[in-house]
């Protein structure tokens, strides 16, 4: 089961400026903040039941900088 406050420690020290949180929904994971509001961050499909918690830190990563990059 992931662990949210450590993804979330995870983002807030990999991007200390962004308003950016990762909430877990039934089936996938959000983001939640201005930042993910007004760049449109995709929902990651993941079980976060099943989800390790260093597999959705290296997830919810990813879709920042994909989002960053572009």
């Amino acid at each position: 089961m992931a662990n949210f406050h450590r993804v979330n420690q995870k983002v807030k020290k990999a991007f200390p400026n962004l308003d950016i949180e990762v909430v877990r929904g039934e089936g996938y994971v959000y983001f939640s903040g201005d930042f993910a509001y007004e760049h449109h961050l995709e929902s990651i499909m993941t079980h976060p039941v099943s989800t390790p918690t260093p597999t959705l830190i290296k997830m919810c990563m990813e879709e920042i900088y994909e989002v960053l990059e572009s």
